[in-house]
């Protein structure tokens, strides 16, 4: 049952989230940003929630016949525990540029993690990108009494970017 709710609420906040986005008055209807949700539950019955935010899509000055096109997004992967205590969150925003239907690439990478519960203490991000990926790394270390480590978690979270500028 819970899990159904979870689904819900997640649906929810997609739906939420997917209103247009402007980031000026009056920006064309092609300059959405637009957010997608996702939900992957682990054997102990605590779950990871995944949301990418794509930023509007942007043509570099020049044209050609086949047009270069930069696309921006974040990733996000959050670890929430069985009772549905959302415990920290990693993510990883990056730039691609792609020739449609031919080439993506990307071209900068940033990733970044926060902590929402006072047991949980997060390393430093770990950042890989190359070809048409980003990656950010994160373990946290649950601990008990602030000095004795219990548990470790380690969370990847990847966005690619195919050769239409669809992230995923």
């Amino acid at each position: 049952m819970k899990r159904l709710w979870m689904m819900l609420l997640v649906f929810a906040m997609a739906l939420e989230i997917c209103a247009p986005v402007y980031g000026m008055e009056g920006a064309p209807a092609s300059e959405e940003a637009y957010t997608t949700a996702s939900v992957e539950y682990l054997e102990d019955g605590s779950y990871i929630v995944t949301v990418i935010t794509e930023e509007p899509a942007q043509a570099l000055a020049y044209a050609t016949a086949s047009s270069t096109n930069t696309k921006t997004g974040t990733k996000t992967s959050t670890y929430v525990n069985a009772e549905g205590e959302a415990l920290w969150a990693v993510s990883v925003r990056a730039t691609f540029q792609y020739v449609t239907g031919s080439l993506a690439t990307c071209v900068s990478a940033t990733g970044s993690a926060e902590s929402y519960s006072s047991v949980w203490k997060l390393g430093t991000p770990a950042v890989e990108y190359q070809s048409n990926y980003a990656t950010a790394t994160v373990t946290g270390t649950r601990y008990f009494g602030g000095l004795i480590p219990l548990d470790k978690v380690t969370l990847s979270v990847k966005l690619t970017c195919d050769v239409n500028g669809k992230l995923s």
